[in-house]
């Protein structure tokens, strides 16, 4: 954990941090979004921000007082200094309520990372679906602790079948998303993302890959049928950005598309923000 964090705007030592307060939020409701951080650059602010938001009126919480564009940018500079965090980073933004739960409070995390640059993975992830994995209603934007009992189990499941990622189901068994971010589908010329919410990250994946001339498609599920049916298959999260599936259970699938457009990524990086 790096050195700082902010809490409602005042710059707090990590050695400080309320540890019951942390425990507590096991038993409390709170929520947060991860920001990548590309050469100090948080990308996607504004949307990312947003989804807080939508989540945060769908839970009819409060927003926070401190909780605007601007005040969050200057927050994240001035952690980055103190921190010592001068390239590429994590920002993770967390609303939940105050020690005395009195009101909702905006806390800032910076933490470096260690691979600095978005790198397509040659050799592929291993997935596999698991129907038992079923996301909780509401779904929502952002990761919000109601779904955190469901997180734990694809983990657990995750490592006992050394899987990178599983499946998350709805209560008709259709895939709706994965544990690590959402699913991107390529079957002939048409990419489909699987989402309720689709992430920043994924919109300007989905535009780049409809100006090499794919079709777009965004479904909220999927059956396991279909998505099996696939040619490619990655998933999208806005820290490690897109990884190439290369096997699902017994069935491998190719990397052609998927390259095509990562390389286009690669070049309209520097034009994120």
């Amino acid at each position: 954990m790096s050195k700082f964090y902010i809490q409602q705007g005042e710059l707090q030592k990590s050695d400080a941090l309320n540890i019951q307060g942390f425990e507590a939020f096991t038993n409390t409701l709170y929520v947060y979004e991860q920001v990548r951080l590309y050469n100090t650059v948080p990308l996607f602010l504004e949307e990312h921000m947003q989804r807080i938001t939508t989540t945060l009126d769908i839970c009819k919480i409060p927003i926070p007082q401190q909780f605007q564009k601007d005040t969050i940018q200057r927050y994240i500079t001035r952690l980055l200094n103190v921190n010592k965090v001068y390239k590429g980073g994590l920002c993770t933004i967390l609303i939940t309520p105050s020690i005395n739960k009195s009101n909702w409070e905006c806390l800032l995390f910076i933490e470096p990372i260690e691979v600095l640059e978005f790198v397509f993975n040659s050799g592929g992830i291993r997935i596999g679906i698991f129907s038992d994995c079923i996301q909780s209603i509401p779904y929502v934007p952002s990761y919000c602790s109601f779904h955190s009992w469901h997180e734990f189990v694809a983990r657990q499941i995750s490592t006992m079948h050394e899987l990178h990622a599983v499946t998350l189901c709805n209560n008709q068994s259709e895939i709706i998303g994965s544990s690590v971010g959402e699913f991107l589908c390529i079957f002939d010329n048409q990419v489909t993302v699987i989402s309720n919410y689709v992430l920043p990250i994924t919109r300007k994946i989905l535009s780049i890959a409809g100006r090499l001339g794919f079709s777009i498609s965004i479904q909220q599920s999927i059956t396991v049928k279909q998505f099996l049916q696939s040619d490619e298959i990655c998933i999208v999260h806005p820290i490690t950005g897109m990884q190439w599936v290369s096997k699902c259970g017994d069935i491998t699938f190719g990397c052609l598309h998927t390259k095509k457009i990562w390389q286009h990524i690669v070049k309209d990086m520097l034009l994120w923000k």
